[in-house]
């Protein structure tokens, strides 16, 4: 007779049900993106976005199983101490000419709340991202011209509407050529908003993207603008955030 299979155990039935459900959550999230038209390189970002975030979202998740709920809420107890509490009672910095702002956030909320007191004291913005559907929306659309990154962009855009959407390509030079016009025809305290640094990073290298920010620095700023770029610190390292800090004024975490 041969030897008895043993029994899994709870903790290892648990392993292998989680291993399963997170194989298949991962596998079913690319298919989505497939399905929805995405290229490979944006599958590669978002997938490297989501890894990069992969330990602290699991760490998160076994603190909240691990953890013995108490007789009484912490806040019952010390009001306002929560997370979320925090992040709502954050004061945002006063807007100054020719200062820059970072904002190291995973979802730019703040950065956008930022840009739309901007848009609220009527200053003209120019807004690099990828996802313009959650910008805030100016009294005035011709104060808003907003530049949506796309590997399938046209890098040649050379439109004479100064606001409104308008697709481009992850190319240095594009962007560059549209925020001058930019700057030459809108006037003093002009606003360049940056909320896709990662994207760049990935099709065009840190260091290039790192350039750009340079050249925005002191084109933006030396006509008395207000430069902006929020950044999730998840998907650097120390070093890349370190020199990323040296060209801005202000740095909120």
């Amino acid at each position: 007779m041969g030897p008895r299979a043993s029994t899994a155990s709870r903790e290892e039935q648990d392993y292998v049900r989680g291993f399963e459900e997170g194989t298949r959550s991962a596998l079913m999230e690319v298919l989505s993106y497939i399905s929805k038209g995405h290229t490979a390189s944006e599958i590669r970002f978002m997938a490297e976005t989501r890894l990069a975030h992969l330990r602290g979202e699991l760490e998160e998740r076994r603190q909240a199983i691990l953890r013995v709920p108490p007789s009484l809420p912490k806040s019952t107890l010390m009001p306002g101490t929560g997370r979320s509490s925090e992040k709502g009672e954050r004061t945002l910095p006063t807007p100054m000419a020719g200062y820059s702002y970072l904002f190291l956030e995973e979802n730019h909320t703040q950065a956008r709340h930022f840009i739309g007191q901007l848009l609220d004291q009527g200053l003209p913005v120019v807004a690099i991202t990828r996802q313009p559907q959650d910008l805030p929306e100016p009294k005035d659309p011709h104060h808003l011209l907003t530049l949506v990154v796309d590997s399938r962009g046209n890098d040649e855009w050379k439109g004479e509407e100064l606001s409104g959407r308008h697709s481009v390509g992850a190319d240095s030079s594009a962007i560059t050529g549209v925020i001058n016009r930019f700057l030459e025809g809108s006037g003093p305290q002009v606003v360049c908003y940056w909320e896709c640094f990662e994207y760049f990073v990935n099709e065009r290298t840190y260091e290039q993207s790192l350039k750009l920010v340079h050249w925005l620095n002191s084109t933006v700023l030396s006509k008395k603008g207000i430069l902006v770029l929020s950044v999730d610190p998840e998907t650097m390292s120390a070093t890349q955030l370190r020199n990323l800090r040296v060209d801005f004024n202000h740095c909120l975490e």
